[in-house]
C-alpha cells in the first residue's frame, strides 16, 4: 500500500482509531499492529507476506537457540549460519538474475534468466533481522521472549518497506509499554506527514517528469539540460525518499512510537564525511557496526583501513541494486571518502587545511560537496554505463555553457524545491521544515495551509507513483 494512496488514507484512521481504544490491552494493540501491518505489506501481492513471517520467525527462534549455545565457536557458527541463510533469500530474489547476466555477459556459460518477483523491502527487513542477531551474539542486547511483539516490530508497517532500518534494542521495548493517549502527538505526526508529502508529491513526482524526459532523451539534449537534470535527479531522490522517512515517522509519532531518524539534511553537507552523517543514517550506521567493525574497524593499518571503507561502500552499492551502475555509485563514494580522509590526513597545513575548516569557505564546500554528490546520483539513476558515460561526455562538452532546455514542470519542480530549500535551511537545527511549534497559532496554520494548496496544486495525488526506495 502506497502512502500517497485513497486506501491509504482509509485504512490510516481505522488503524489509528482501534490501536488507541486497545490502549489498555498491550496484547490486543500489538496484535492489531502485527494484522493492520500485513494487510498493508500484502496489499501489493499477498506472497510477499510468507517471506516475510517466515523470515522473523526464523529471526526469533535462532536468537533463541544462539542464545542459549554457550560454546563460542557453536554459537559463533550458528550466528553465521543464521545469517548465511537470511542472506540466501536476498541473494536468490535480487541477485540471482543479475550473477546469471554477469556471467552469461563474459562469455563463461550461457545460463537461463528467471522470471523472479522481488518481494517488496526484502533488504530492509532482513538487515533488521540480522542486526537483532548479531547484537544479541555481542550481548548488547538480551534474547528476544516475546513472539508476536517480535515479528511485529519487524512488520511494523510506517518503516517496513523503506526504513528507516530500525534496531531491536531502540524499537522493541516501545511494543512492550503502555501508551498514553496525548493529542498532541497526532499533531506533531501528523506535522511530520504534510512535510513529507510536500517534498514527495509537489517536489519529487513534479521534478521526476522531467528527469525522467533527460534520462529517456539524453542523446539529444545538450550537456547544460542534462546537467540541470542530474541535479534535479538529486533533489527528487532526496524529497522522495526522505518525504517517506518524514511520513513513516509522523505516521509512528501518531501511535506514540519514535523510529530512528534518517536524514539530517544532507545536501548541507560540507564534505562526504559529514554527507554520510546525514544521508540514510539507518543503512550508514547499520554498515558501520556490522561490516565495517567486522573487518577491523579502525583498530587496523590505515591501508587496511581505506580497503574496509572502499568494500563498505561498494557493499553498500550493491544493497541498492542488481546492476554495476549502483556499485560505481557506491564506489565513486568510497573514492570521494578516501580522498578526503587521505588529505585531511598528511596535509594538515597550508591550501587544503584551510580548504576544510576556513569558515568563509562554508557554502562554497556545501556546494563543492552537493556537486560530487550529483555526479555519482548520475550512476545511480542511469541504466547502463553506456547511458552514463554518454551523459557524461555531454556534461563535459562545450555544449555545458548553452542555455538548458527545460519544461515549465521542471521549472516549477525547481521552483518549489527553492523554497523547500530555504525553509529546511531555517529550521537546520530542527527535526524537519515543519517542526514550529511555539509559532503564533494563525501564522502555523497560514503555513500549513500553503502547503496543502502546493500540493493540490502540483496535482500528482492522482497518480500515486512508488517512492524510489520500494526497490531496494
Amino acid at each position: 500500500m502506497l502512502f500517497n494512496s485513497i486506501a491509504f488514507f482509509v485504512f490510516l484512521p481505522i488503524v489509528l482509531i482501534l490501536y488507541w481504544l486497545l490502549r489498555k490491552n498491550l496484547l490486543l494493540q500489538n496484535l492489531l499492529l502485527l494484522v493492520s501491518s500485513y494487510f498493508f505489506y500484502g496489499w501489493w501481492d499477498w506472497r510477499f507476506c510468507f517471506l516475510l513471517f517466515a523470515s522473523s520467525t526464523f529471526g526469533f527462534f535462532a536468537g533463541i537457540l544462539i542464545a542459549k549455545t554457550k560454546e563460542i565457536f557453536h554459537k559463533k557458527l550458528l550466528l553465521f549460519a543464521s545469517i548465511a541463510l537470511l542472506l540466501s533469500s536476498i541473494g536468490y530474489f535480487k541477485y540471482y538474475n543479475f550473477v546469471i547476466d554477469s556471467i552469461n555477459n563474459l562469455g563463461i556459460a550461457k545460463l537461463e534468466i528467471k522470471n523472479i518477483i522481488l518481494p517488496l523491502a526484502i533488504s530492509f527487513f532482513t538487515f533488521h533481522i540480522i542486526s537483532y542477531l548479531v547484537d544479541m551474539y555481542r550481548n548488547s542486547y538480551t534474547v528476544a521472549k516475546d513472539y508476536i511483539p517480535f515479528i511485529m516490530h519487524i512488520s511494523f508497517f510506517p518503516q517496513l518497506v523503506a526504513g528507516p532500518i530500525e534496531r531491536v534494542g531502540h524499537l522493541l521495548p516501545q511494543f512492550r509499554t503502555e501508551k498514553k493517549f496525548n493529542t498532541q502527538l497526532l499533531v506533531d505526526g501528523g506535522r511530520q506527514m504534510l512535510w513529507g508529502f510536500f517534498k514527495k508529491l509537489a517536489i519529487a513526482d513534479t521534478l521526476s517528469q522531467e528527469v525522467n524526459y533527460i534520462f529517456s532523451n539524453h542523446e539529444a539534449l545538450s550537456g547544460s539540460t542534462i546537467a540541470v537534470g542530474v541535479i534535479m535527479f538529486s533533489i527528487q531522490i532526496y524529497c522522495d525518499f526522505s518525504g517517506y522517512t518524514d511520513i513513516a515517522l509522523g505516521v509512528a509519532r501518531m501511535m506514540g512510537i519514535e523510529l530512528l531518524r534518517n536524514f539530517k539534511y544532507p545536501y548541507f553537507s560540507e564534505n562526504i564525511s559529514d554527507f554520510w552523517q546525514r544521508w540514510h543514517l539507518s543503512l550508514s550506521t547499520w554498515f558501520r557496526d556490522y561490516l565495517y567493525i567486522s573487518l577491523g574497524g579502525n583498530r587496523v593499518s590505515i591501508p587496511v583501513m581505506y580497503i574496509n571503507v572502499i568494500i563498505v561502500f561498494l557493499v553498500s552499492g550493491l544493497w541498492h541494486g542488481a546492476n554495476w551502475t549502483f556499485v560505481v555509485w557506491g564506489g565513486l563514494h568510497g573514492l570521494y571518502w578516501l580522498i578526503e580522509n587521505f588529505s585531511r590526513r598528511n596535509f594538515k597545513n597550508g591550501i587544503v587545511k584551510f580548504y576544510f575548516e576556513s569558515r568563509y569557505l562554508s557554502p562554497f564546500r556545501i556546494l563543492i560537496t552537493f556537486g560530487l554528490v550529483s555526479l555519482a546520483w548520475l550512476f545511480f539513476r542511469a541504466k547502463t554505463f553506456t547511458q552514463a558515460w554518454e551523459m557524461l561526455k555531454s556534461i563535459f562538452s562545450n555544449s555545458l555553457f548553452t542555455n538548458p532546455e527545460i519544461s515549465q514542470t521542471g521549472l516549477k519542480g525547481l521552483g518549489l524545491a527553492a523554497g523547500m530549500i530555504i525553509i529546511e535551511w531555517i529550521q537546520r537545527k530542527k527535526e524537519h521544515g515543519l517542526q514550529i511549534q511555539g509559532v503564533n497559532y494563525a501564522i502555523r496554520w497560514f503555513a500549513y495551509a500553503i502547503i496543502f494548496m502546493l500540493i493540490f496544486a502540483a496535482d500528482n495525488l492522482n497518480k500515486q507513483s512508488e517512492f524510489i526506495y520500494f526497490q531496494f
